[in-house]
């Protein structure tokens, strides 16, 4: 299966962007972690391939996701835009296709509404990342052809590690 997948960086957060919370020595750098900062940001997704039918799906997803930090806590909603042709169904935010199924999908509208939280267990220091735990309700607002219309839930542990803001485009292959 061959599959091109084509990112975008949030536009939003380029304009509204916020530091990152990383430790620092400096002592003006410790005052951002008490702070409460907002993130509004959106993005683009574009990705086709056959996913195991005999023919292609294409699909385009843009959501719009609200961040709320405040201390180690973050609490996030994201609600795509979702657009799809072909045989293929999106089941949390992944392509599949049902054998079953012999007519293929051309729909678009809002996709399902993710919730997430997590709590930032430790900070960036050096070359070490950060860890968070935290966990993910997605709850059914997209309609048949594009959701999956069940509640969907997630418990996930994370390290992440800030980059400088360099990037503005990726492509992606995946074989």
């Amino acid at each position: 299966m061959l599959k091109y997948r084509l990112m975008a960086v949030p536009l939003l957060a380029l304009a509204s962007a916020t530091p990152a919370f990383a430790q620092s020595s400096d002592p003006s750098e410790a005052a951002k972690i008490d702070t409460t900062e907002f993130e509004l940001s959106t993005g683009a997704d574009y990705s086709v391939g056959s996913y195991g039918a005999a023919s292609d799906t294409t699909v385009w997803s843009i959501p719009v996701e609200a961040k709320l930090r405040s201390g180690n806590f973050r609490i996030s909603a994201s609600l795509p835009y979702v657009s799809i042709k072909g045989p293929g169904r999106v089941v949390g935010g992944v392509v599949v296709f049902d054998p079953s199924s012999t007519t293929p999908v051309n729909s678009s509208g809002i996709g399902d509404l993710s919730v997430s939280s997590g709590y930032l267990l430790t900070r960036e220091s050096g070359a070490l990342p950060a860890f968070e735990l935290g966990g993910t309700v997605k709850i059914p607002t997209a309609s048949a052809q594009i959701g999956t219309g069940e509640v969907d839930y997630s418990v996930q542990m994370s390290a992440f590690k800030s980059q400088p803001a360099r990037c503005f485009m990726r492509r992606q292959l995946t074989i």
